[in-house]
């Protein structure tokens, strides 16, 4: 598989230190000039550059689990040749999935369930109270925490003027932690 990268990929170690921090999920080391994202002893996948393009291919993160597998070709060639077909029907399919989230990295992307979650990340207006006081991605059932006929101090869920404003008269309190309301 071949990628476009938007980072850089002629320092391997560079390469491998922003990965993991981008991909804390995945074990990033470096093999000679190239890297190898993986998960457990034998799935993983070799970042080889081409230019501005990263190329993927399966690789073994572990040299033991690698070595292994090419010494059991001298136990027999049909032996060898089975042991590893078996291994890689096994991983096959994690080795896509990493391949795809790498793609996805090294394009610009984030990988799905890092960094920015939808309702966690730098959303337009974000820390800027929304209507009844609630942020950005920190959702609330109605009426949560609340018990009926107990009242809420303006700024805590509630819009100024309404019952239970404790603020100026009028309905003019401006919210948050005491103060005489005024801005």
């Amino acid at each position: 598989m071949l990628v476009p990268s938007q980072y850089p990929l002629n320092n391997a170690l560079q390469l491998s230190q922003w990965l993991q921090q981008a991909m804390p999920k995945y074990k990033c080391i470096t093999r000679g000039n190239f890297v190898i994202v993986g998960q457990g002893s034998a799935t993983g996948v070799l970042i080889r550059a081409a230019g501005n393009q990263a190329k993927l291919v399966w690789a073994f993160p572990s040299m033991g689990v690698q070595i292994l597998l090419t010494l059991s070709m001298f136990a027999g060639l049909l032996p060898g040749c089975l042991l590893f077909l078996f291994v890689w029907l096994a991983v096959k399919g994690d080795v896509e999935r990493i391949k795809q989230n790498i793609a996805n990295v090294l394009q610009g992307g984030q990988q799905p369930g890092y960094g920015q979650q939808p309702g966690y990340g730098q959303q337009p207006g974000y820390g800027q109270q929304q209507a009844y006081g609630q942020q950005p991605g920190y959702g609330q059932q109605p009426g949560y925490g609340q018990q009926p006929g107990y009242g809420q101090q303006p700024g805590y869920g509630q819009q100024p003027g309404q019952p239970g404003d404790y603020g100026q008269p009028g309905g003019t309190a401006q919210g948050g932690q005491g103060g005489s309301g005024q801005s």
